[in-house]
């Protein structure tokens, strides 16, 4: 508090300074503004809230207001001030304790339109008021405004004959004159005073003295158009406030203008209660009433009158009888003193609903109509005015004309062809004309008929082989006395009367007994009733053969937790609930743990494992059978403390497999790598040792493994041979031993180098050597040339292997023998491989040789 006290006389000190230094500017200001800005005028009623506007400049968005002053009249110090020079803080308001309105003042700082709202206005409250508003970029902004307070007059005074009237009613005789003088005093300014007749202005000639303000209205010979005239004397000296006003009206005697009953257009309704009313208008003051019917007067009677006392009601009530009819009504009318007598007249119309009543046809008997039988109605009928409709009744249901089922429905009569026994009961006619409707009592209807099967009757039993059942057979009859019962026993073979020791009779009702013994005692039951009108349609039984109950609808688990849970069954059953029976087994092994019965389908279980899975079935037993099972599947509830530690282990090893995974992944990599060099670098080798083996020639080396049927027997290989070889159509195998290789082809024998071992190699010749063999192969082999004579021999790499390439040669080689003449061209030396004459035969394609079995 004190710290707010030393802001607040801070504040103060510095809008002192500021007026002082501003003194001089403000009212040079001050007659500058009077001379160009306008002054915005606001007029109030003292008594009431007046709002003075200051407008606030928000055309710059980048200002706003720091300091909105108020002053009044020429005073240079603020009655009021506003202060939001910091933005961070709340606006401070400050008012002159001096002042001695300021502390009725609020300013309200809603942008633009910003308001100080002054309550409880005085008249010495009025004068000039000067709003200031200071921004912190803009010009600071002046706004002028004069407050007019006004004092409304007091309540206008009515006089008559000198005497003030104190009641708002004037009561005078016809055809008089009246001078009413208004007067009204006080208010500033003084008030305008006028006078109103019926709320229309008929007389403003007021005059004003001193304090008050007199004016006089004259009426001259009144009449009934001046009835309950009102006349109103208004003072008003604003258009803000409600003018003051006081009034008088006038009262005047007259007799009734007119005598009506009401509602003359309305029928009477004999035994209907009704309300008669009697309006007499014109009337001064109110009149005696009266109420006359065929000569006598009603004495009860009831008036109520308008609240302009100009319309007066009489009401009274009758209740019509049919003697009613054509007698007068009147209503009469006296005022009270004057002589005259009024009197109104209305003839009674009575109407009332039909009469009705419903008779059997003459020649008819009630008591013997049988079934099938003709039967008709007459409907007499008594109404005013005359029926225009007739409607029949079957126990209170409309009977409507169907020729087709024999209901025929002409003027008052009904007529029922071939009647049945649904058409017991009672009838009833009525008979509606513009009144109302009137029904007839009800005559009842008798038909005798044969015994027939009653309804809702048991028509199916089910009972067991050797067991006993009571079949019920219950008739409907009429009539219902002397009824006897025949029962018979009915299958697709014959029919069999049941004994009538197995047969009850009582009342409507046979009970047979029956017991069936094997399977063909199954079937139906026949039930025949017979009464004096004759034999009627049986009742028919059907016997099934018991067998097991039906199994529960539907079952299902529920407030299944770690180690409990409850099963419930829904289920339709005719008769008595089945024992129900449960057995749990576990899911994985089919193992029995529990197992319960009940005489409901609600079981609650115990004693289950968390976290396991089970089978329950559910099954319903009656002493003919067990159902076929219902299964429920459950899997108990997990403990939260295992739970969360399987949880976490199952973390752990997912955290070790994505680190095994890891490992492993990068061995196996590694592995690749290394699987991937490795085979570059033998590539790599094998590459260069082919190119760095010099060519050797005559060098055969054959692998004995390999091919161990290439020996020859000149001496060549000196291994052991196979004795089985393969036959070929030509020359023997050996004879062509030596064309496995034609690098040889042209070389001496003594130039082929030999091994003790057991295997020899062969060596590919050079290029130059594969020409001297071609020139020198075409020379000696010139006689075993065929067809394709003349084509060079040549040697591709092939990528099959030695045992391939040996194969394809023996296949592809023909004999060709040659004579001691043609070798005369060629010398032992050459060629002396083997002893028998033997060539390579030329081939028309190309000689292939693997490239395996020529390294």
């Amino acid at each position: 508090m004190k710290n707010n006290s030393i802001f607040y006389c801070a504040f103060f000190v510095i809008c002192e300074v500021m007026s002082i230094i501003d003194k001089r500017v403000i009212n040079n200001q001050n007659n500058e503004e009077g001379a160009q800005d306008p002054v915005h005028t606001v007029m109030v009623v003292a008594g009431s809230t007046a709002e003075l506007p200051c407008e606030i400049n928000t055309d710059n968005p980048e200002d706003r207001t720091k300091l909105v002053l108020w002053f009044r009249n020429q005073s240079l110090t603020p009655f009021y001030t506003y202060n939001v020079m910091n933005a961070e803080f709340q606006p401070k308001h400050w008012r002159d304790p001096e002042s001695p309105f300021s502390s009725r003042a609020t300013y309200h700082a809603e942008s633009p339109k910003s308001t100080l709202k002054m309550t409880s206005i005085k008249l010495s409250d009025g004068g000039r008021y000067k709003c200031r508003v200071d921004y912190h970029l803009e010009q600071t902004s002046f706004q002028l405004i004069d407050l007019l307070v006004i004092l409304p007059p007091e309540k206008p005074r009515i006089f008559y004959d000198t005497q003030q009237v104190k009641s708002n009613r004037l009561h005078v005789t016809e055809n008089q004159s009246v001078t009413l003088i208004c007067e009204s005093k006080g208010g500033v300014p003084l008030p305008a005073l006028t006078w109103w007749q019926d709320y229309n202005l008929i007389d403003k000639s007021f005059e004003r003295f001193k304090s008050k303000v007199v004016n006089k209205l004259e009426l001259n010979e009144l009449g009934r158009e001046n009835l309950n005239s009102l006349f109103i004397c208004q003072a008003s000296n604003n258009n803000m406030s409600m003018p003051i006003s006081t009034s008088v009206k006038l009262d005047l005697s007259f007799p009734p203008l007119s005598v009506k009953i009401l509602r003359t257009d309305h029928t009477l309704i004999v035994g209907q209660s009704r309300t008669l009313e009697c309006e007499v208008t014109g009337a001064r003051p109110k009149p005696k009433i009266t109420w006359w019917k065929g000569g006598k007067q009603l004495r009860e009677s009831q008036s109520r009158t308008s609240l302009d006392g100009n319309t007066t009601v009489s009401s009274t009530y009758i209740i019509p009888q049919m003697s009613d009819s054509g007698l007068i009504l009147m209503c009469r009318v006296e005022t009270p003193g004057l002589p005259e007598i009024k009197e109104n007249e209305w003839k009674l119309p009575v109407h009332y609903s039909p009469r009705s009543q419903i008779q059997l046809g003459g020649s008819l008997n009630s008591t013997n109509i049988r079934e099938f039988d003709d039967v008709y109605f007459e409907c007499r009928v008594n109404a005013n005015p005359p029926y225009r409709k007739i409607t029949w009744k079957h126990n209170s249901r409309t009977l409507y004309q169907n020729k087709e089922n024999g209901i025929i429905i002409s003027g008052n009569s009904l007529a029922i062809q071939g009647i049945k026994r649904d058409y017991i009961g009672n009838y009833t006619c009525s008979a509606t004309n513009d009144i109302g409707r009137g029904e007839s009592s009800s005559i009842n209807l008798d038909i005798k008929y044969t015994p027939a099967c009653s309804p809702g009757q048991q028509l199916v039993y089910e009972v067991a082989k050797l067991s006993s059942v009571h079949v019920s057979c219950t008739m409907d009859a009429n009539p219902d006395t002397e009824l006897h019962f025949n029962w018979k026993f009915n299958t697709t073979a014959n029919t069999v009367n049941i004994p009538a020791s197995d047969i009850t009779h009582e009342g409507f009702t046979s009970i047979a007994k029956y017991t069936p013994r094997t399977e063909l005692d199954f079937g139906t039951l026949i039930c025949w009733g017979a009464n004096s009108v004759g034999r009627g349609v049986p009742c028919v039984y059907h016997l099934l053969p018991i067998g097991p109950p039906n199994p529960p609808t539907i079952c299902w688990a529920k407030n299944v937790t770690y180690s409990t849970l409850k099963v419930s069954c829904e289920g339709k059953y005719d008769k008595h609930l089945p024992e129900f029976f449960l057995e749990v087994r576990l899911a994985n092994t089919g193992i029995s743990i529990q197992k319960h019965h009940s005489s409901s389908m609600d079981f609650d279980i115990i004693g289950l494992k968390p976290g396991s899975s089970y089978t329950i079935t559910v099954k319903s037993k009656t002493k003919f059978g067990i159902s076929e099972p219902v299964y429920v599947p459950v899997v108990t509830l997990m403990e939260p403390i295992k739970q969360l530690a399987e949880t976490k282990v199952k973390e752990n090893k997912e955290e070790e497999s994505e680190k095994i995974a890891m490992v492993l992944g990068g061995i196996a990599t590694v592995i690749l790598l290394v699987v991937v060099i490795l085979l570059i670098v033998f590539t790599h080798r094998r590459r260069l040792l082919e190119r760095s083996l010099p060519p050797t020639h005559g060098r055969v080396q054959i692998e004995a493994k390999r091919a161990p049927d290439l020996v020859h027997e000149s001496g060549l290989y000196d291994g052991s041979v196979p004795k089985s070889i393969p036959s070929s159509p030509f020359n023997s195998y050996k004879e062509i031993l030596p064309t496995i290789s034609c690098d040889v082809i042209g070389k001496n024998y003594t130039e082929m180098s030999y091994e003790g071992n057991t295997s020899g190699t062969l060596r590919r010749p050079s290029e130059k050597q594969k020409k001297s063999m071609q020139i020198v192969s075409h020379g000696i082999f010139s006689n075993c040339q065929n067809a394709s004579e003349g084509l060079p021999y040549s040697w591709d790499e092939d990528p099959s292997s030695s045992e391939d390439s040996v194969t394809r040669l023996l296949e592809n080689s023909l004999d060709c023998k040659r004579t001691r003449n043609d070798q005369s061209g060629m010398s032992d030396d050459m060629f002396a491989v083997t002893t028998a004459e033997t060539c390579l035969i030329k081939y028309p394609g190309q000689v292939v040789l693997s490239k395996e079995s020529r390294i």
